[in-house]
């Protein structure tokens, strides 16, 4: 019983202390969501930019 109290401390993140100088969780999903844009648009673009050879 008294594990299960602990994890769910440290599921809801009762465990550690917070810092007022960290960005919010919204702000850092975010900018995650954006790069992870950002780096699959260059993963498409290098795809694109393969041109096949002139056989003529």
């Amino acid at each position: 019983m008294h594990s299960r109290f602990r994890n769910r401390q440290i599921y809801v993140g009762e465990l550690v202390l917070q810092d007022l100088d960290d960005e919010p969780a919204s702000v850092l999903l975010e900018r995650i969501k954006k790069e992870r844009a950002e780096l699959k648009e260059k993963k498409t673009r290098k795809r694109r930019s393969k041109t096949l050879p002139d056989f003529n």
